[in-house]
Formats: C-alpha cells, sequence, structure tokens
C-alpha cells in the first residue's frame, strides 16, 4: 500500500519586532460655557501657540522583540497599554510619530 504523501512542512523564518520612540497624542476638547473664553482658546489653538491643549498617550517608547520572547504591556488603568498595541498592530496611523 502506498502512503499518502505528507504535506511539506516550509520553514519557519525568526520574527524580530522593533520599535523606536513612538509617540501619540490626543487633542482635548475644549471645554466650559464661556464663549468668550472658547473663542480665544480656539484661536490660540490655530496659530499654535497653545501646545498645552493636547494629552501624551504614548511617550518616547522603544523596545525590541526577538523570537521566543513574550511582549506584556503592563500598568495601570489608562496607562496607554491597549493604545500601544493598537500602534504596534497598525490599527492607528493618525498623529503617530516614531
Amino acid at each position: 500500500m502506498i502512503s499518502p504523501n505528507p504535506t511539506p512542512t516550509i520553514p519557519s523564518l525568526p520574527i524580530y519586532l522593533k520599535f523606536e520612540d513612538v509617540r501619540y497624542k490626543v487633542k482635548l476638547a475644549l471645554r466650559g460655557k464661556n464663549a468668550v473664553k472658547a473663542v480665544v482658546s480656539k484661536m490660540a489653538l490655530q496659530l499654535g501657540e497653545d501646545e498645552d491643549r493636547s494629552k501624551h498617550i504614548l511617550k518616547e517608547i522603544s523596545r525590541s522583540v526577538g523570537p521566543g520572547e513574550i511582549l506584556s504591556p503592563m500598568g495601570p488603568p489608562g496607562s496607554g497599554k491597549m493604545m500601544l498595541l493598537k500602534v504596534i498592530g497598525g490599527r492607528i496611523t493618525d498623529n503617530l510619530l516614531g
């Protein structure tokens, strides 16, 4: 009896993951019911004079992971763990540096 040909195995190549100086920030929403203050804040944002109106979610994150290693982001709630995974996975591309 002839045995069926086994499925040929494709040799796997080692995968290395490296990211350097990843930065991600979001703009904060304008709050307040004071119309004059809201207009002044909006104008300052447009002129680039008010850089404090953004929140840095990821700040200068660098890491490399080799074959056999596990990357496990750990930290308190709201520290950017899920955002880092979304950036690494390519789901977020806007407002991204690094």
